[in-house]
């Protein structure tokens, strides 16, 4: 016989709202049956978690209508769902995929240190993987990580290599708001997950650093939202102002401009350049290489050189302060900021660009454009117009390939997005995960298990149209 207790709940508590989740049981001969609850619409009417232990720490479950809940993600599958456990319930449910938006890990490797430190492997689509390259060739880069063991990625789908932190490194960051200073203290630069984040006109951050080699690179990754209106400065006296004593580049509607700022004496204007075609997706890969004793400036954007501009006016800059600066009220995102020292040496000609030709850069700043033949050994194997020549993976800054030879990873049903502490991504199609591995497939890379420690979220359903992107803080 079939027994049903909740009219008597509500005839006896009429005025108590109800926010957790109801869960239906059928009491048939004394034996208790959680009724199927795959593909249940989510709960409406925002937080519908329970209040915790104080100290516990779980994992959150968000929806995409905007509901959340708190507890344990036991496991997950395609066909299976998300099997979920609240902690005052007694008993596990399984919600479908259809209505989900991510889940927000507990995760033990918080810092992910033993990743970071590791090289990084960009894919076309944006995705990065970690690891110790053991082998590359035009077919496979082989790679082995303490997250996944060894694994093969297809080349045709690598867009760039990343190896550690070089010796020529000056700076990589940023790792906090405090290293910076503030041209006020409004609040209107902001720092999150590896980032810097700034949406206010005429707002400056700087820092100066200690005699700076009089060659240096300074890359940084862009990201904006409506017009992009960004004022780098570089040697600078004042890490506060990018106006005075130092040289401005103007990156802004589609435009760069470069000035070299005096103090209340004006400016001198050394050219601008129209760079609309390479400012289309709302993001860009942006490397200034600087000349102080030559007075020279070049500007490159996604590997591609766009400018070249010599400053003939005379007298020199002699700062050694870095600084950005908002122009508008759209938002703007940095991160991944490396100065480095540079040699001078630059060997890709303006009329050449990342579409047909890999392009080397080395821990001391030399740029090589050529084709990357092999990585065997820890050594990598690199031809130019001359020669086939080996640099050490330790005396490498970067390896950036053709584009025109690259593919991106289709995307597959099933498609969840897994993000890492470090704001680094992975895409792959979710076969099934438990408490301790996540096992996925990509074109990329074929069917991986990956270790669940590492991750920070994962977030579903990536190209639903209901599925409002939440990025940081944009």
């Amino acid at each position: 016989m079939i027994k049903f207790s909740i009219l008597a709940l509500c005839l006896v508590f009429p005025c108590v709202s109800l926010h957790a989740q109801i869960e239906l049981i059928n009491v048939v001969d004394d034996v208790e049956i959680v009724e199927d609850t795959t593909g249940v619409l989510a709960p409406t009417g925002g937080d519908h978690s329970v209040a915790v232990k104080e100290g516990r720490v779980d994992d959150r479950l968000f929806f995409l209508n905007e509901d959340q809940i708190s507890g344990a993600l036991l496991e997950m599958s395609e066909s299976e769902g998300v099997v979920w456990k609240h902690p005052d319930a007694s008993t596990k449910v399984s919600y479908g995929l259809a209505n989900l938006k991510k889940v927000e890990l507990k995760t033990v490797m918080t810092d992910g240190a033993p990743l970071s430190r590791l090289p990084k492997i960009i894919l076309t689509n944006g995705d990065a993987y970690r690891g110790k390259i053991v082998h590359m060739d035009a077919d496979v880069l082989q790679l082995e990580s303490p997250m996944a063991g060894t694994f093969t990625l297809q080349s045709k789908m690598v867009a760039a290599i990343r190896p550690s932190s070089s010796s020529g490194s000056i700076y990589e960051g940023p790792s906090s708001l405090e290293e910076w200073e503030l041209n006020n203290s409004n609040g209107n630069w902001k720092y999150e997950k590896n980032a810097l984040f700034s949406d206010n006109h005429n707002q400056i951050i700087g820092q100066e650093f200690d005699d700076l080699p009089d060659m240096v690179s300074l890359a940084f990754d862009l990201e904006w939202r409506g017009n992009c209106n960004l004022q780098v400065g570089f040697w600078g006296r004042d890490p506060k102002n990018v106006n005075q004593n130092c040289y401005t580049l103007n990156i802004q509607n589609g435009y760069i401009r470069c000035y070299r700022n005096y103090d209340k004496i004006g400016r001198n204007d050394l050219g601008n350049i129209q760079v609309r075609d390479k400012m289309n997706d709302g993001s860009l890969e942006v490397e200034l290489l600087l000349n102080r004793a030559k007075k020279e400036i070049m500007i490159l954007f996604d590997g591609e050189l766009v400018a070249r501009w010599s400053d003939t006016f005379e007298g020199n800059i002699r700062g050694d302060a870095m600084l950005f600066g908002g122009m508008g009220n759209n938002p703007l995102k940095l991160s991944n900021i490396r100065l480095r020292e540079w040699d001078g040496e630059f060997d890709m000609g303006e009329d050449q660009s990342l579409e047909d030709t890999d392009q080397l850069t080395t821990s001391n700043g030399d740029v090589f454009a050529g084709t990357l033949e092999k990585i065997e050994a820890e050594v990598l194997y690199f031809k130019n117009d001359f020669a086939v020549f080996q640099v050490p993976m330790d005396r490498v800054d970067e390896v950036r390939f053709a584009q025109g030879t690259r593919r991106e990873p289709r995307l597959q049903k099933g498609d969840v997005k897994i993000s890492f502490p470090n704001t680094e991504v992975i895409t792959l199609s979710l076969l099934n995960m438990d408490q301790r591995v996540f096992t996925g497939k990509s074109e990329a890379t074929g069917e991986i298990t990956l270790q669940k420690k590492y991750f920070d979220a994962i977030q579903f359903n990536p190209y639903d149209d209901r599925h409002e992107e939440e990025e940081d803080l944009w």
